[in-house]
């Protein structure tokens, strides 16, 4: 102990421990995984595993229904949430044991230790279970304690169906996370906060905005603009925190701050006076 002392002294070096050192870092809350990608990459395998087991008479009538389904005039594209909102409804219109190949249809039984009608139904309710998931996922808000419980246990049944009925989801990563989503939505309030979705429609708006800069500091305008129209939101929101603000102050970089030349106009706003 004496030479650790010693030796500590020599260098300037303290032999308490440092206040930092109590931090702990955990990837799997301050590394949060993608949401979208996640779910997305989720409903996209399961579509796979359902277009395998069907036979060619199947597919037919999958796309039969498909083109004849009631989409929403509003839609442009289906992307991967839509398509789980909607395939339970097309599974449901024409699913029968005599669509799905003899042979996977005869081992799915064996291995989910299910008649047909009920295997059928199992299949449709992965569909389902998925679908109330995705939507349960990328609510805009959480409540209470009872909404993230409620979270969790939608997740782990979602997560069991799909590998009793698809054993290949056992070891995929994405139903994996499912496992994480929950303490990735309390970490952050929601999980529409660390969605990618999000930052690209931040990004959106940045590019948008970029030809209108002074082109020196593209980076400091931009955000100077996002807080800027932050402030004025939280202002009418009647944040006691934005009483008074400043903005456009410093707007413009030159290459010395202190000179500014005469066509630069400062415009402070002042509110609440």
């Amino acid at each position: 102990m004496q030479e650790k002392k010693e030796f500590a002294t020599k260098y300037g070096l303290s032999i308490e421990p440092s206040p930092l050192s109590s931090l702990q870092w955990n990837p799997f809350i301050q590394i949060p995984q993608d949401p979208y990608h996640t779910i997305s990459g989720k409903i996209a395998r399961l579509l796979d595993s359902t277009l395998e087991i069907l036979s060619q008479n199947g597919k037919k009538n999958l796309n039969k229904f498909w083109k004849y389904f009631e989409f929403p005039s509003h839609w442009s594209r289906i992307d991967c949430q839509r398509l789980a909102m909607i395939f339970p409804f097309i599974l449901q219109r024409f699913l029968t044991p005599e669509y799905i190949k003899k042979e996977v249809f005869e081992k799915m039984k064996t291995a989910t230790s299910l008649n047909s009608n009920n295997l059928i139904k199992k299949i449709i309710e992965c569909w389902i279970r998925i679908a109330n998931c995705t939507k349960l996922v990328f609510s805009s808000y959480f409540r209470n304690k009872d909404d993230y419980n409620n979270l969790d246990i939608m997740l782990r049944e979602e997560s069991e169906c799909l590998i009793k009925v698809f054993p290949e989801f056992n070891m995929l990563p994405n139903v994996h996370v499912n496992f994480h989503l929950v303490q990735y939505a309390v970490s952050y309030g929601n999980l529409i906060n660390i969605s990618v979705g999000v930052k690209e429609m931040v990004h959106r708006t940045f590019k948008i905005f970029a030809p209108y800069t002074n082109k020196k500091e593209i980076d400091f305008d931009l955000i100077k603009r996002y807080n800027t129209m932050e402030g004025i939101r939280k202002f009418f929101d009647n944040n006691v925190n934005y009483k008074k603000i400043e903005i456009f102050d410093n707007w413009f970089i030159t290459n010395n701050s202190t000179n500014i030349s005469e066509g630069i106009i400062y415009l402070k706003i002042y509110f609440g006076l």
